[in-house]
């Protein structure tokens, strides 16, 4: 059966390597036997297999389309050391012991990132300094600022900073505060995610394009059987790296996650004297705002803007005119706004914003669920998911590996997550409004 989500936006070249991964001879037309297969070369996938090559693991990698053709190299590119959600959260989620163990994860993911694109033949490092989370109203001030105050006694690398020097870094007096966190940083997510396939490749794997896994079944004794349309690989064990690209390839496993369709625009490039006055130090700005409110710099004089458009609908379109106005709010002396492109991609939400680590079956694991933060995150369960090749059974890993459970009621669950959407953009343009008649 067919396996992939349809995907009819282009990948957003502004983001590709320079010299993209060599393209292996062609899709899959054999029979092979192998320690590992990894289903998907997005960035956890080609994570699983370097961190598999490591360990010494045959491995043999199958891609749908091109590395990064997913969620991988259609995310928006900024590289945070957060979750969705707060450090305390978090700890009441999973308790002391894994909960502060993922907190120090997600504080050390943007090193693990920085350390490979440091690497030579990783295209992807956009100049981008830091993260400036900046607050959209007064009540959203007063959080920050409670917050600064208590990661600050902890060491975080954050600092408050107030009108001035938030004006200053922005380029607008938009925003009254703001952090600055020097622990994140932007990349280019499709350089990076082509460079961890080229660096699998080159660590030995054997890994196919324009190559779908069609089927999963149990061979003979405890191996696994995966099928291609021209081939099959026999292995011990089987990492489905797909997301929300996975389609049917394993029951039910689609309905593990709520796939939402996010969106992007790319200015054309402005002029030199524009260019230079917004985020004059190239640190990238979102808002504490629910929806997507991401703008930063890229190569050749651009911007890049989140923005929104149809959470469900795959032929939507990014919303140009959302993300005008929210160009032309922030910067009211920008002029008019001309757009070079814009794409879509899905991202999988789940019932808590938080990844899952999933025992599929024995031998088979999946990892998934990033719910918008999935850079640092796909790069760090990458990692975790090539232990489980050494020890299924490891109960040590930043996350619990659980078995599959799927959202009740699932079918409707795409419309209930568009009904969200449609509140949360409402309340930030009801706080935005109360705020601007004050």
């Amino acid at each position: 059966m067919s396996v992939a989500i349809d995907e009819p936006a282009s990948l957003p070249h502004w983001f590709a390597a320079k010299t993209p991964p060599e393209r292996p001879a062609g899709p899959l037309s054999e029979k092979l036997t192998t320690d590992c297969v990894v289903i998907g070369a997005g960035i956890t996938g080609s994570s699983t297999a370097i961190h598999l090559r490591k360990m010494g693991r045959q491995v043999v990698q199958l891609e749908l389309n091109e590395p990064g053709w997913g969620a991988s190299g259609r995310a928006f590119g900024n590289v945070v050391a957060v979750s969705k959600h707060s450090d305390t959260h978090i700890l009441d989620v999973y308790g002391p012991e894994r909960g502060e163990r993922l907190n120090q994860a997600l504080e050390d993911g943007p090193k693990l990132v920085r350390n490979l694109i440091d690497e030579p033949d990783i295209d992807a490092d956009l100049g981008n300094t830091y993260w400036l989370l900046a607050a959209h109203t007064p009540k959203y001030a007063d959080i920050l600022r409670r917050n600064v105050e208590r990661l600050g006694k902890q060491g975080k690398n954050i600092r408050l900073l107030e009108a001035d020097e938030t004006a200053r870094l922005v380029g607008s007096d938009y925003y009254s505060l703001s952090v600055l966190d020097s622990r994140s940083f932007g990349i280019k997510p499709l350089g990076y995610a082509q460079g961890l396939a080229h660096a699998a490749v080159r660590m030995g794997t054997a890994q196919y394009w324009q190559t779908p896994a069609m089927r999963i079944e149990k061979a003979q004794g405890a191996k696994w059987r995966v099928t291609t349309p021209g081939g099959e690989v026999v292995a011990d064990m089987v990492f489905i790296c797909t997301n929300a690209y996975g389609g049917d390839l394993w029951p039910g496993l689609k309905k593990t996650y709520i796939p939402v369709r996010g969106y992007c625009a790319v200015t054309t490039p402005l002029s030199e004297n524009l260019f230079a006055q917004i985020l004059p130090e190239r640190h990238f700005v979102t808002d504490t705002r629910h929806l997507w409110s991401g703008i930063r710099k890229i190569d050749g004089s651009r911007l890049q803007l989140s923005t929104g458009g149809p959470s469900i609908n795959r032929n939507g379109n990014a919303d140009l005119a959302e993300a005008t106005k929210r160009l032309k709010d922030v910067y009211p002396y920008f002029g008019d706004v001309s757009w070079e492109g814009s794409w879509g991609g899905w991202v999988a939400i789940t019932a808590n914003q938080l990844p899952r680590i999933f025992r599929l079956a024995d031998g088979v694991f999946s990892a998934l669920g990033y719910s918008g933060r999935g850079l640092s995150f796909s790069t760090m369960l990458g990692a975790e998911l090539a232990q489980l090749a050494a020890n299924p059974d490891r109960d040590d890993l930043i996350l619990p590996v659980v078995g599959m459970k799927t959202l009740p009621f699932h079918i409707f669950a795409p419309f209930v997550a568009a009904a969200y959407i449609n509140y949360f953009k409402a309340m930030d343009t009801w706080a935005i409004w109360r705020h601007a008649r004050r």
